[in-house]
């Protein structure tokens, strides 16, 4: 594992584009900060498990607002708020942007066997 002295010192949603949310983390190290993109999910659980700002705008919670159904039941969306809850305090964070890489097809060769 590779240490990269460095922080996250907040978690930004950004926007929300074709109904998706949109996030950036800023991560300080010793040569400055810069600014990485990142899927929501990823960000908010880094923010919450380091501690570290979430900071979202008006106009994002706005249009969030207007993405959830007005006739949404509030105990739904409490239980619903609980499993996410759940699912935090039992996520590993080194799990987060693991993915299984396809397998590459077996290579055939031709009819004269080359």
């Amino acid at each position: 594992m590779v240490n990269a002295d460095a922080r996250v010192d907040h978690v930004e949603v950004t926007e929300v584009r074709e109904g998706a949310f949109v996030a950036e983390l800023a991560v300080e190290g010793p040569h400055g900060g810069v600014s990485l993109d990142s899927r929501p999910s990823d960000a908010i659980a880094l923010a919450l498990r380091l501690d570290a700002p979430l900071f979202a705008s008006d106009a994002v919670l706005a249009e969030a607002g207007a993405l959830v159904s007005t006739g949404s039941d509030e105990r739904a969306i409490d239980e619903e708020v609980g499993r996410l809850r759940a699912f935090l305090d039992e996520v590993d964070a080194s799990e987060f942007g693991k993915a299984e890489r396809p397998r590459e097809p077996p290579v055939e060769e031709d009819e004269e066997g080359s």
